[in-house]
């Protein structure tokens, strides 16, 4: 690194200053001694004892102002940064002296917010709240069900012109999930034909395999793990007959079709859907006097496990009865809470309900679409 101005004049003077003694009281003496003399000698007694003395302060005054100097145009230097021993005004304990002069950078304009909320006098931005932002459509096989308008449930108008080109996470129960860009179509296994869009989701498999949902606009709609437990648990049966004696069928013996478990609203506590049912034609769904198919959640409250149905169905006296299966449990509105997504089939169709998990346990009906007569 390159010595400083300042620098090398003080390590100038200070070498003038080690071969050059500092006056003494002796010149102040002979100074005295020739202004008492005669002129002539005076001027002799002047250049003899004080020539030597007066030279060394001549040196000193100018060991002084030659620091003055230095001292002033290292206080500018510091405040302008024009020279190439520039001083960083980052760290005000460093100076550096770069190689080669680094232009300063031009102040730019503050940069625009980031998103809908910034702190003034900062760069921080806030996100907006969960769930205040619009997010949807949100499709099954069925059709389009409707969206979140970011203040409430939005049930899709049938007959609506169907959006294309958005950009969907599908969410299947226990599967990892996908996205898929959506295509408008028309949804065919309807009496009426009505427009929708279409994601990949038709119908695969066995009628009773849960089926998928996606939805637009929401970045994460599994926040929380998803667990399909097994269905030999008999505190599940116990829980299906009391369920099913409150719906009026006494000494029930069902099935447990399907357990599963998840944190839905976030509050670090599980909570559990099961799917109990008999059913004396699982294959062709035609219903005899006394099938049945409930789902019901599950859930912890004040100590106490709690059962809240979701949906029921029982056959009276005629060959319909709607088979439920959970299809998935995903946050589809972007707040953090994942809604139930339930599937119900029958033998001449099939419809998907959504229901949401409020805080009083109560799980309502908040979107649907169906498929069929």
């Amino acid at each position: 690194m390159n010595p400083s101005i300042e620098d090398r004049l003080r390590a100038h003077f200070a070498d003038r200053a080690e071969r050059e003694e500092l006056p003494g009281p002796e010149s102040d003496t002979a100074l005295q001694q020739a202004r008492e003399a005669p002129e002539g000698g005076r001027r002799a007694g002047a250049r003899t004892a004080a020539d030597g003395s007066t030279r060394r302060t001549r040196v000193w005054l100018a060991v002084a102002a030659a620091v003055v100097v230095v001292a002033g145009v290292a206080g500018a230097l510091a405040l302008t940064g024009d020279d190439g021993s520039r001083v960083r005004t980052g760290d005000p304990s460093t100076t550096t002296a770069p190689d080669r002069d680094v232009d300063r950078p031009t102040p730019s304009a503050p940069a625009p917010p980031t998103s809908p909320t910034t702190v003034p006098g900062s760069t921080t931005t806030t996100p907006p709240p969960a769930g205040t932002a619009p997010t949807g459509p949100i499709v099954a096989r069925e059709g389009v069900l409707g969206s979140w308008s970011g203040s409430a449930w939005v049930r899709w108008d049938v007959g609506a012109a169907a959006p294309g080109g958005d950009e969907y996470q599908i969410v299947r129960l226990g599967d990892p999930i996908t996205t898929a860009v959506g295509r408008a179509s028309t949804v065919t296994c309807s009496v009426q034909s009505e427009p929708g869009v279409d994601v990949g989701l038709g119908f695969t498999g066995r009628p009773l395999d849960p089926a998928p949902i996606a939805v637009a606009g929401v970045a994460d709609p599994r926040p929380r793990p998803v667990e399909v437990l097994g269905t030999a648990d008999p505190a599940h049966r116990e829980a299906a007959v009391d369920v099913l004696a409150g719906l009026g069928i006494a000494g029930a013996d069902p099935t447990v079709s399907q357990v599963v478990r998840a944190d839905l609203d976030g509050d670090g506590a599980d909570e559990v859907v099961v799917v109990a049912e008999r059913l004396a034609d699982p294959d062709g769904l035609m219903a005899q006097e006394g099938d049945y198919s409930v789902a019901f959640v599950r859930r912890v409250e004040g100590g106490d496990v709690r059962s809240t149905v979701i949906a029921s169905s029982v056959a009276e006296g005629g060959p319909s009865v709607e088979v439920f299966r959970v299809g998935a449990f995903a946050d589809l509105n972007g707040d953090g809470r994942m809604e139930i997504v339930l599937d119900g089939l029958y033998y001449e169709g099939s419809g998907v309900t959504v229901h949401e998990l409020r805080a009083d346990g109560t799980v309502p009906e908040v979107l649907s679409a169906g498929c069929g007569v």
